[in-house]
């Protein structure tokens, strides 16, 4: 069985990754996670270039301007605010939402599993992940492996130790071209590193399908709903010693 720590020995930080096109979003997770004091270790970490514009070509050859969203720009500024007295570093997507008692929920999974990278959401486009984990979830294990051949890494509720989480911050962002999605940024560092990356069983953040991409069209035919959310249940009831 893997080294179980004592829960003060977890000391977790966090950041909220956020573009301000949507600014309801971060205080409503604050609030979801309000009840835990840990929340005050969570900040939001806004977009640091929001407002620059790039030229694109329509399919008719106009030349159109959008939004140079780049969530990987985001992620790593989160990743660059990383204190130094924390052993954990948890990141969120400001358009999640935590299930009952989020916090505690992620320390406890930590504590089982204190080496390992955990992602607390995985959703049917990485669909071997995803068959695997309901698969897991049918004899109560409390984990499920992110598949090796996973292109990507699900980034909506990632908890990394501190030393990858600083890690990864200065690592050269691989061979994904120009950097856009954080996912596939994590996912190819990830693979260059040879990490095992543990997702939870069940999943304790949803994703908020109806909060406004901000990149434009991503979602069209792509719901990213949770493969086995905890929905109203407590996660009290997961016993995190199974599947170890």
């Amino acid at each position: 069985m893997a080294d179980v720590w004592p829960r003060r020995h977890v000391k977790l930080a966090g950041a909220i990754m956020h573009h301000p096109s949507r600014p309801h979003l971060p205080p409503r997770l604050l609030q979801a996670m309000g009840a835990d004091p840990r929340v005050r270790y969570i900040r939001v970490v806004t977009d640091p270039d929001p407002d620059t514009h790039k030229a694109r070509r329509s399919h008719d050859g106009t030349i159109m301007t959008a939004m140079n969203v780049s969530p990987w720009r985001t992620y790593r500024a989160c990743l660059e605010r990383l204190p130094v007295w924390c052993t954990h570093y948890l990141i969120l997507q400001d358009d999640v939402l935590p299930g009952r008692r989020f916090l505690w929920a992620v320390v406890e999974a930590i504590r089982h599993r204190p080496t390992s990278i955990i992602s607390f959401f995985v959703n049917d486009l990485a669909h071997a992940s995803a068959t695997t984990l309901v698969a897991n979830a049918s004899t109560c294990s409390a984990w499920s492996p992110l598949h090796p051949g996973e292109p990507f890494v699900p980034t909506l509720a990632l908890a990394y130790p501190r030393d990858l989480a600083a890690d990864l911050a200065v690592a050269p962002e691989g061979d994904v071209g120009r950097p856009i999605a954080d996912d596939q940024v994590v996912g190819d560092w990830r693979r260059r590193r040879g990490l095992e990356v543990w997702l939870t069983v069940p999943n304790l953040v949803q994703h908020d399908e109806e909060a406004p991409s901000v990149l434009l069209g991503h979602r069209e035919g792509r719901p990213r709903y949770a493969s086995c959310f905890i929905g109203e249940h407590s996660p009290a009831l997961i016993d995190w010693t199974r599947g170890l």
